[in-house]
């Protein structure tokens, strides 16, 4: 049985997230830019 901290919900939102990210045409990098992270940090959050 695979065991996990985060919920359906909880991917639900990131995938959607990412999605919402790729249809505004931006790259980790640039939305990582405009949040005021890191590209690294935006890599994660979207790996789960």
């Amino acid at each position: 049985m695979n065991k996990t901290i985060y919920s359906k919900d909880h991917k639900f939102l990131v995938e959607q997230l990412k999605k919402a990210r790729i249809e505004v045409g931006l790259d980790q990098e640039k939305a990582a830019k405009l949040l005021g992270k890191t590209q690294s940090f935006i890599s994660k959050i979207e790996a789960g």
